[in-house]
């Protein structure tokens, strides 16, 4: 038995594929979920190799498991890594702006997207945030869309002086700049993503993908958990692996 009390070994199977089925398959919802966070940790492990990040001691890699499947923010305080790396080139927004990046993922498979977004302010300190689950969404433009208005949704009641929301689909900032005349559903959630009440002035620009890093890491980690979730003042493990504080 594993450390998170998974029967790992009682299926007979010829090769990991067939395995990993008949896990899914097998295992009941609280266990299923335990295991699909444990191949995250595993999958974010391999990226921390890949890309040259600090990666956490081999006793660690499931320390947070059981935590973050026990769901919710209040009482488990996720510690923020301080991660600097040449792949990671998120630069901070100026002094009493905050930064939104979003992101989605989606799964044609399901017929599903996930929004997921970040908020943090000069000193690269996360403020909010969260990911949104997206039934019968599979276009991908679209759901880029509907990410942005998930996260300025998120961001409406931060007291700040400048919204700085970045995302790394060029066509959808594009149209946030200029109305093309398209009377499609992306107009549409441009269009009410626009006319949501701040406080602050709102400027959308565009960001590479590995200036989204984070925010792409939130929406994949929302397609593992398969259900809304907000935080205040951090992101889940692994994704918080994933911050850079600015220098």
């Amino acid at each position: 038995m594993s450390p998170l009390s998974l029967r790992v070994d009682r299926f007979q199977s010829t090769s990991l594929v067939d395995w990993v089925n008949s896990m899914l398959t097998t295992l009941k919802a609280d266990e299923l979920q335990l295991f699909v966070l444990s191949l995250w940790s595993i999958w974010n492990d391999r990226n921390n190799i890949v890309f040259g990040n600090r990666r956490l001691a081999p006793d660690m890699l499931f320390s947070n498991i059981l935590s973050m499947h026990s769901g919710g923010s209040s009482g488990h305080q996720v510690v923020i890594s301080e991660v600097r790396s040449q792949n990671q080139t998120w630069n901070p927004p100026p002094p009493h702006a905050v930064k939104l990046n979003t992101d989605a993922a989606v799964s044609i498979d399901k017929k599903m997207s996930v929004a997921g977004a970040v908020c943090r302010n000069s000193e690269g300190v996360v403020l909010k945030s969260g990911v949104c689950v997206m039934q019968g969404i599979y276009d991908v433009e679209l759901a880029e869309a509907m990410a942005v208005e998930f996260g300025v949704k998120m961001a409406a009641y931060i007291l700040c002086e400048e919204l700085i929301v970045e995302s790394d689909s060029l066509n959808v900032i594009q149209r946030f700049h200029k109305h093309d005349g398209a009377i499609d559903h992306i107009q549409l959630i441009i269009e009410d993503c626009i006319a949501i009440p701040l406080s602050c002035s709102v400027r959308f620009q565009h960001a590479r993908r590995s200036y989204n890093i984070v925010a792409h890491a939130m929406a994949k980690w929302g397609m593992f958990i398969g259900r809304n979730r907000l935080f205040d003042g951090e992101v889940p493990f692994p994704v918080n692996e994933l911050i850079v504080i600015p220098s």
